[in-house]
C-alpha cells in the first residue's frame, strides 16, 4: 500500500527524515539523482526553510507501508495570475513504476491542480520508468534536458585562460564584477535578463509555458537559501552606463562546497554573438577556483537543443552525465488515467 505524507507536519518524525535522506543518497548513487552533500540535519533545515518561505511550494514523502520509497514536490509560481505555472519534481526507488504507485502520485498531483484551477503542469524526469509514467498520464514531450558536469581536474584550462585574456579586450566598454549579494538597483534588471534568457531558450516542441518570474518570490528564495548557508554568486557584465548586459550565477553550499550548481548564463539579446557567454562561463570557473575552497565540480542542467551553450560547455570540458525529458501533462490526462483504472501490476 502506497501513501504520501507532507514533510512539514508533526507526524513526519526524525526517523522519517533520516529514512528520506538515506533514500536520496541511494538514488544519487544509483541514478545520479540530485542530493547535495550535506548532513541530514542541514538537509532538513534547508528544505523546511524553503517551504516556509514559499506558501505555494509543497514537498512530500512517498511510503510503501512504513518504508520510504520516494519523494514528490510541487511549486506554483505566479499564483492566481494568467502567468501561473505549476512545476512538479519526483523520484522513486522502483525501476519501473507500479500502476498503484502511479495512481497514488497522480491523485496527489490532481489535488493541487484542482486547488489552483490549473489546466496542466510540467514534469522533468530522468529515468525510463518515470518517462513511461508521464506518458501514461498523457503527458506531451516538450524537451530533452542534459545534466552537464565539469570536473575541475578535466577543465580545458588553456582555452579558459584564452577566453579570459581575449574576450575582455574584444569587448571594450564592458566590465565584469562578482557579487554574492546583488545590489537592489541591479536586482530587477537581473530578473529581467534571467527571464529573457528563459523566453529565448529553444524547445523541441512549443510548450506555451509561462516564463514570467516574480522578483519578490525570487528574492525570498535567495534569502531563504542564504539563511541555510547556500549562497548565490553572480558574475555580472555591465556596460559603460552601468546597465546589466550579461549574467551567470551559481549556488554554493558553504558547508559542502564540492558540488556547485550553475543556474543560468544569459546575455542581453543585442549583445549575443560577442563572446560574452564564454567570458561569463570562463570567469565564473576561474572565480570558483580562486574563492571557493573545496570546489570539485560544476553542474548545470541544459536543454539538449540549446546548441550554442552546449558547444561552450563541451569546449570547456563539461560532459553529459545523464539525459532526461520534460513533459507537459494536462489535468485531463491525469483524470483520464485515474478513470481508466489500469490493471494492477502483478504482485501489487
Amino acid at each position: 500500500m502506497y501513501s504520501i505524507q507532507p514533510v512539514d507536519t508533526p507526524e513526519f518524525t526524525d526517523i522519517h527524515w533520516r529514512k528520506l535522506y538515506g533514500l536520496l543518497r541511494e538514488l544519487k548513487r544509483k541514478h545520479k539523482s540530485y542530493c547535495a552533500d550535506r548532513s541530514p540535519g542541514e538537509f532538513r533545515k534547508r528544505l523546511l526553510k524553503s517551504l516556509s518561505a514559499e506558501p505555494h511550494y509543497y514537498h512530500s514523502c512517498v511510503f510503501e507501508g512504513t518504508a520510504v520509497v520516494g519523494w514528490i514536490n510541487l511549486h506554483v509560481r505566479n499564483q492566481g495570475t494568467q502567468d501561473q505555472l505549476v512545476y512538479a519534481h519526483l523520484d522513486v526507488a522502483p525501476e519501473m513504476i507500479p500502476n498503484r504507485l502511479a495512481g497514488t502520485l497522480a491523485r496527489w498531483v490532481l489535488g493541487y491542480l484542482e486547488e489552483y484551477a490549473a489546466p496542466e503542469f510540467y514534469l522533468p524526469v530522468w529515468r525510463t520508468g518515470l518517462m513511461a509514467m508521464a506518458e501514461s498520464w498523457y503527458g506531451e514531450f516538450i524537451a530533452c534536458c542534459d545534466n552537464n558536469v565539469l570536473h575541475r581536474a578535466d577543465a580545458n584550462r588553456d582555452l579558459i585562460a584564452k577566453w579570459l585574456r581575449d574576450l575582455p579586450a574584444a569587448n571594450p566598454g564592458l566590465r565584469l564584477v562578482f557579487t554574492d549579494d546583488i545590489d537592489d538597483d541591479l536586482f530587477e534588471p537581473y530578473v529581467a535578463l534571467f527571464q529573457q534568457g528563459l523566453y529565448d531558450m529553444p524547445e523541441e516542441v512549443e510548450s506555451g509555458m509561462s516564463r514570467k518570474l516574480d522578483p519578490d518570490e525570487l528574492k525570498r528564495t535567495i534569502r531563504a537559501e542564504r539563511e541555510t548557508g547556500v549562497i548565490m554568486h553572480q558574475a555580472l557584465i555591465l556596460d559603460s552606463h552601468n546597465r546589466l548586459v550579461g549574467v551567470s550565477d551559481v549556488l554554493v553550499n558553504r558547508k559542502n562546497p564540492g558540488e556547485i550548481h550553475q543556474l543560468m548564463t544569459a546575455v542581453e539579446r543585442s549583445r549575443r554573438g560577442s563572446g560574452l557567454a564564454k567570458w561569463l562561463k570562463a570567469a565564473m570557473f576561474d572565480y570558483l577556483e580562486r574563492e571557493v575552497e573545496g570546489f570539485e565540480s560544476l553542474n548545470t542542467w541544459m536543454r539538449a537543443i540549446n546548441e550554442p551553450i552546449q558547444a561552450i560547455n563541451k569546449k570547456m570540458g563539461f560532459v553529459v552525465e545523464r539525459t532526461g525529458r520534460e513533459y507537459k501533462i494536462p489535468r485531463a490526462g491525469i483524470e483520464a488515467f485515474l478513470e481508466k483504472g489500469p490493471a494492477q501490476t502483478p504482485g501489487e
